[in-house]
């Protein structure tokens, strides 16, 4: 009788496991982008603020008891110029007129800056700078932070007038802004904002 055949033995496959699922590589969390003077200096110099003025002629239109007139564009930031310049200050859009309101007329509303701190400037004031070529990080500085001052200044006389309006001697600055990262190189070692055209002038 032959013998019976063998039964050929069945290797025990090992399935492997799993490999464990290994945690997604952590990002560190992305910096905020610092806001302030030096943000508008570098978004200028960059070019990456590229201002626009309101083109809509209805949302230029003066009425008073004189008669209906066109007020000219370059008083009114574009809503997307004024977004951005808000948020390179860290500030919100807020709308009033330009000059304050006269009595019995009625003015097209401009788009404003409100920093932080409160200080209020017209949007379309600070775009300007980014229209009138390159002046150099320290200058553009010292001419912001005056525009900022001062605008602040009239802005405040325009909501509630009383007195003469604010008058500012040739050249006058002001203290840097509160609150607001300037660029590098822009402050004195008394911690005021230099202003180059002023230095060139003197003697």
């Amino acid at each position: 009788m032959p013998a019976a055949a063998s039964t050929p033995a069945v290797a025990s496959a090992t399935v492997p496991k799993a490999a464990a699922a290994t945690p997604a590589a952590t990002l560190p969390p992305v910096a905020a982008q610092p806001t302030g003077i030096a943000a508008l200096v570098n978004a200028i110099m960059s070019g990456s603020l590229q201002p626009s003025d309101v083109s809509d002629p209805s949302k230029l239109t003066e009425i008073t008891p004189r008669g209906t007139f066109q007020m000219p564009s370059i008083y009114y930031a574009s809503d997307e110029t004024a977004n951005q310049i808000a948020q390179l200050l860290g500030g919100t859009v807020v709308q009033k007129p330009a000059f304050g309101q006269g009595p019995g007329s009625l003015e097209p509303l401009a788009n404003f800056i409100e920093l932080p701190n409160g200080m209020t400037v017209n949007a379309a004031d600070l775009a300007y700078y980014a229209k009138c070529g390159d002046e150099g990080v320290q200058q553009l500085t010292a001419d912001l932070t005056q525009e900022i001052n001062q605008g602040a200044a009239i802005s405040a006389y325009y909501e509630n007038p009383s007195g003469p309006m604010p008058t500012f001697d040739v050249g006058w600055i002001g203290p840097p802004i509160p609150g607001m990262t300037y660029p590098a190189g822009t402050l004195a070692a008394d911690g005021s904002v230099i202003n180059p055209s002023q230095q060139a002038s003197k003697p």
